[in-house]
């Protein structure tokens, strides 16, 4: 965590993201980070903020100075300050959503007054392939009612994935390809409890998706910070971003189908 200062002297707690922060990281975990939070945005979803931060002298020298002997999730390793000067020049500030917030758990129901969130997170997390929401790391914090979604880097496997992870990620459109409905591992942490609401409803979901502009969509890849990043990859995203749009009623009837099973 660090803090920020924007221009106008306003400070703000954050979580720094980078690639070379864990070891089994995607390389190209910001520019799904980057994407996914905006689109979410765009949604009306309850999404964390991030900010560009940039790597310098000072930072790696911070860095240095408290964590110089603390390897990064190894016994052994390298430092911070040398994952810092390895890695992207740009990183991602996942900005805190403040104080008061816990982490989901299973013993938290989906209520009533949360269900059109629920299903818009559910449904979100579905179309851009985020297998990362699940039980067992849900991602989701909760404040009373409110929903704290974070930690969207694994997303758009299709468009940034391994061949390893497209092997077993089908695309959501496809026969079969809702699969974040079953499994110890799998299972998104809303949908039990949407499945079994009968006001549950992915109508308003759907609908935000569609009335999305194409050239919103097409100018997420067209923001600054790809400048440092892969452009390349970020295209590729938006174009699975499109195709899955295109394809939104089959992943609607997926979803829906699951629920009768």
């Amino acid at each position: 965590m660090v803090e920020l200062v924007d221009a106008t002297g306003k400070t703000n707690e954050a979580y720094l993201k980078s690639p070379e922060f864990h070891e089994a990281k995607s390389p190209y975990c910001l520019e799904r980070e980057w994407i996914a939070t905006r689109l979410a945005q765009d949604l009306g979803l309850p999404c964390a903020r991030v900010v560009p931060v940039e790597v310098t002298p000072e930072l790696v020298q911070m860095a240095s100075a408290i964590y110089d002997h603390t390897p990064i999730k190894t016994e052994s390793g390298p430092t911070l300050a040398q994952r810092l000067v390895s890695g992207p020049k740009l990183l991602i500030g996942s900005v805190s959503l403040g104080p008061g917030w816990s982490e989901w758990s299973q013993a938290m129901s989906v209520r009533d007054v949360q269900l059109e969130m629920a299903t818009g997170i559910y449904f979100f997390d579905t179309m851009i392939q985020n297998w990362d929401r699940v039980i067992p790391n849900p991602n989701l914090l909760i404040k009373n009612d409110t929903y704290g979604m974070i930690d969207q880097e694994e997303s758009f496997v299709e468009a940034a994935g391994t061949d390893a992870e497209r092997a077993i990620t089908p695309k959501p459109w496809k026969e079969g390809g809702v699969v974040n409905d079953v499994g110890e591992i799998n299972e998104h942490p809303l949908w039990r409890g949407i499945k079994l609401n009968r006001k549950a409803s992915f109508d308003k979901s759907v609908q935000r998706w569609k009335s999305l502009p194409t050239t919103k969509v097409l100018g997420y890849a067209n923001e600054p910070v790809f400048d440092e990043w892969s452009r390349h990859v970020a295209n590729k995203i938006i174009e699975y971003l499109l195709e899955a749009v295109d394809n939104i009623d089959a992943v609607h009837m997926q979803v829906e189908a699951n629920r009768c099973n």
